[in-house]
């Protein structure tokens, strides 16, 4: 039980981690305003790791002739092997084969330029408007007061 607990710890560490990679390398696409990121910043990393996590847990359940791997001191369970190895294999790749270059100069938004204001917003009068409000009753002149006759 507690080998298995501790395969499921690496587990949730590795995709804790492979999050945390992603995030820090996507971040400055969203402070650039970006709506497209380059295939090499996720896709790329991902399909290698998936193109070399595959066949390895294959074979490693092939070598140990059971569906739990026993690797060291862990144990995983059902999944937990592909899950693993393929955040770690996408953390290594991504750092490693495909380095961050970020958006590019010409791409980054300008910074609005922002006006003074001359006065205080604090010392001005508050004006509230209700949208349903019932104005005041106002005289009608006698030729609003005519009621028209129906054709």
């Amino acid at each position: 039980m507690k080998k298995e607990l501790l395969g499921m710890l690496v587990t949730a560490l590795s995709i804790l981690s492979a999050a945390v990679v992603s995030g820090l390398r996507l971040k400055p696409y969203i402070d650039a305003g970006e709506t497209y990121t380059p295939a090499s910043f996720m896709l790329y990393p991902a399909l290698a790791a998936v193109l070399v996590a595959i066949p390895i847990i294959f074979l490693l359940r092939a070598v140990q002739g059971t569906k739990e791997l026993e690797i060291g001191p862990l144990k995983f369970t059902e999944r937990t092997p592909f899950m693993a190895l393929w955040c770690i294999l996408y953390i290594v790749i991504a750092v490693t084969f495909f380095p961050y270059d970020g958006p590019e100069e010409s791409d980054l938004l300008p910074e609005p330029s922002y006006q003074e204001d001359t006065g205080s917003p604090l010392n001005q009068p508050v004006r509230l408007s209700l949208p349903f409000a019932a104005e005041a009753p106002q005289e009608r002149t006698a030729e609003q007061r005519q009621v028209r006759k129906p054709l």
